[in-house]
């Protein structure tokens, strides 16, 4: 009984840690935001115009995010972010938790998850041995043209991180459907499979279930 508590607990940490973190994150980043910028600005205002601005802060917040994120869309701003990233990596524990938070946050607030189209089963790296795949397109028309005909793309993630997978081209009738929605799916490689969706256990995924 009490492994089993001990299980439940440690299968809600991993689903509500994310959120909480992210959330901390983004108050924490906004406190010091208004208390620094936001107090300055306001105490200038004040004293030199005799203007009072509420929520001064929050402004400054959402411009200070919405200009970073139009950084992000321009070719300055992108070369800024990988040597950022490059920088980050340098660290033995912030290159651990920095890439972790952004698939996270990148996860829960892009649209990145909706251009995984479905979740699949890839027989790798070995017979009898199956890995979770994401389809995310119809292949190549030139590997479709030097390889043959019917090849989908699927991205093959890695657990826990899931953004540290592969891209594959595998011909249709070798990749198994499945009915796991992307979100499940997602749970269950970052928990390391102790979040598992509740789907009925089978041996082997049989013939008839793949993509036709």
């Amino acid at each position: 009984m009490l492994k089993r508590i001990k299980n439940y607990f440690f299968a809600g940490l991993l689903i509500t840690l994310p959120l909480f973190l992210t959330i901390y994150i983004i108050l924490a980043l906004f406190h010091f935001i208004d208390n620094t910028t936001g107090k300055y600005i306001s105490n200038y205002l004040n004293n030199t115009f005799g203007i009072y601005i509420p929520g001064l802060g929050i402004l400054i917040f959402i411009a200070i995010v919405t200009f970073a994120g139009f950084l992000s869309k321009i070719f300055i701003g992108k070369l800024f972010i990988r040597a950022f990233g490059r920088i980050i990596k340098r660290f033995p524990l912030i290159n651990q938790i920095y890439p972790a938070i952004k698939m996270i946050t990148e996860f829960m607030f892009s649209s990145k998850k909706e251009k995984f189209k479905k979740t699949v089963l890839v027989e790798y790296p070995k017979k009898g041995t199956w890995m979770i795949g994401f389809i995310t397109n119809d292949g190549m028309d030139e590997a479709d043209n030097k390889i043959g005909p019917d090849l989908i793309g699927i991205y093959i993630p890695f657990s826990p991180n899931p953004t540290s997978g592969f891209y594959a081209l595998i011909p249709r009738a070798e990749v198994v459907n499945t009915d796991i929605s992307i979100k499940d799916a997602m749970q269950l490689i970052i928990s390391g499979g102790i979040i598992n969706p509740k789907h009925h256990k089978k041996e082997t995924p049989p013939e008839d279930e793949k993509l036709q």
